[in-house]
């Protein structure tokens, strides 16, 4: 069932009613685990089996809309897969020695990894990845965008997405919006804040999040971040680990715009 409120000036498409429901998809069923929509914003995940076909077409009817700026949908076989390579909304960093723990506990370590299917829609393109339990990585493309999969030209300036987040931002009891977190990946030169802050300005006005918050580095190793999985299996080899040291050695800029607070970044040098 869809519910249509009106906040403000925004219109907010809720179907938070089917969150925690067993619906029927295709020849299984699926229980939704996260499903908003906001103004050009939609995210979807559920847990349960679906073909890739099925997948690839559920995908595109939730995405491929023009009013859909920005979005993903991703489903997990069960509870387990989507702890570990779902969405993570405990906002608690997670120490480098705990995220090597995680990726012991997940089975990666050992060459066994959680399976999904997600598909990501930013700038036009609409792209599907995939990861089985033997840790082979698909992508596939549904709609092309202007350039390589997932790679934006962003500030003159090649940016690859590597993970999109959304969690609802509450306000007196009702979703009124959401926080959009895009994790990119760009050249080591580029991790500054500078470079943050015209690259946020620039995905802002592309995705016309309210709230939209960037983290950027030259490689997928966001490890500790509060909204980033547990365990990301869409960049190099899966299980490869980096030296404690050279990791807390690493850049990473955050930079955040609201509608209250112009952008804003920062460099954490052991985060």
């Amino acid at each position: 069932m869809r519910v249509e409120t009106a906040v403000g000036d925004m219109r907010l498409l809720a179907l938070i009613p089917l969150v925690g429901c067993v619906v029927a998809w295709g020849a299984d069923s699926l229980t939704i685990r996260d499903d908003v929509r906001v103004r050009g914003i939609v995210y979807r995940s559920a847990i349960g089996r679906m073909s890739p076909a099925e997948f690839d077409k559920s995908a595109l009817g939730l995405l491929a809309p023009d009013q859909v700026v920005i979005g993903a949908f991703a489903v997990f076989p069960s509870k387990r897969e989507y702890f570990w390579v779902g969405p993570r909304y405990d906002l608690f960093d997670s120490s480098y020695d705990f995220w090597r723990k995680y990726l012991e506990e997940s089975g990666v370590a050992a060459g066994r990894c959680p399976e999904m299917q997600e598909a990501l829609k930013i700038d036009g393109q609409i792209v599907v990845r995939r990861v089985d339990a033997a840790c082979k990585v698909t992508k596939t493309t549904l709609r092309k965008g202007g350039g390589r999969p997932l790679e934006l030209r962003v500030a003159c300036q090649p940016l690859e997405v590597l993970h999109l987040s959304f969690r609802p931002a509450p306000a007196r009891g009702r979703t009124a919006g959401v926080y959009v977190r895009v994790y990119a990946k760009v050249a080591g030169p580029l991790v500054n804040e500078r470079f943050g802050r015209e690259a946020t300005d620039e995905l802002k006005r592309m995705t016309g999040a309210a709230s939209f918050y960037l983290a950027l580095r030259a490689d997928a190793l966001f490890l500790s971040d509060g909204t980033f999985p547990h365990v990301f299996l869409f960049d190099g080899k899966a299980g490869v680990v980096p030296s404690k040291d050279d990791y807390v050695r690493s850049r990473v800029v955050f930079c955040s715009a609201t509608v209250r607070w112009p952008t804003n970044c920062f460099v954490s040098q052991r985060h």
